[in-house]
């Protein structure tokens, strides 16, 4: 498993801006997403580093599922972001273990109105 940094998300990202029509691809799902983001001239090079938890150890990979629609969050999942209100969904997680993340802020919510980052220190699938 490799983990990520936020350095190299941001890196991923803007090989996306750079060249938006290239064809390889990263193996690591976090570093996918950044790139085709960056493909689609979305860009986290200034976006904000943000901490705060979820409910439940992230999925390996590093992006949550939306079970509900049968599709990739793209994007790790966190029920509260420090300083924000938590999510309304949040009851469905009662009594999970809360975990702390650490990550790029992306400019969409997921299916609930979560927020979604890329975070740092996960294990990704390599």
């Amino acid at each position: 498993m490799k983990k990520v940094t936020t350095d190299e998300i941001r890196k991923a990202n803007l090989e996306g801006l750079n060249d938006p029509q290239s064809f390889w691809d990263y193996y690591t799902p976090t570093l996918s997403v950044a790139l085709d983001l960056g493909r689609c001239g979305i860009s986290l090079q200034d976006a904000p580093v943000v901490s705060g938890i979820r409910y439940g150890k992230a999925p390996d990979g590093g992006i949550s599922n939306n079970y509900r629609d049968g599709i990739s969050e793209r994007g790790l999942s966190l029920a509260k972001i420090d300083g924000a209100e938590e999510v309304g969904s949040v009851v469905w997680f009662e009594g999970r273990e809360e975990h702390r993340y650490t990550g790029i802020l992306l400019p969409y919510k997921g299916s609930d109105g979560e927020a979604l980052i890329l975070a740092e220190g996960v294990d990704n699938l390599d």
